[in-house]
């Protein structure tokens, strides 16, 4: 399991990180209109596996999306105060995003 480096500052930002020996590019969204956090997870080539999941504590992100590309583990969004939605500026204060392999 390892903690993924987010930016609490940005509205939107990307970043490409290795996971299970490939690399993937992680893409997260602050809608302001839903007040609410989303994910995308695509392949370093640009091959979409899911595009707007919203980032909710309690059970992995993007379950229930089957994509022969996507990683073996799971992402999960860890409330360090509690268990309720992050606002913007909180991912990474008070939100971490983890990556179990297991």
């Amino acid at each position: 399991m390892f903690t993924i480096p987010l930016d609490p500052t940005q509205p939107y930002f990307s970043l490409e990180i290795p996971i299970d020996g490939d690399n993937y590019r992680l893409s997260f969204y602050w809608s302001h209109r839903g007040n609410s956090w989303s994910m995308s997870l695509a392949t370093a080539d640009g091959d979409d596996i899911y595009t707007g999941v919203g980032l909710r504590t309690g059970l992995p992100i993007g379950f229930r999306y089957q994509h022969p590309r996507k990683p073996k583990g799971s992402f999960y969004l860890i409330d360090t105060a509690g268990d309720s939605s992050p606002k913007l500026g909180e991912l990474q204060v008070r939100y971490k995003l983890v990556y179990d392999d297991g």
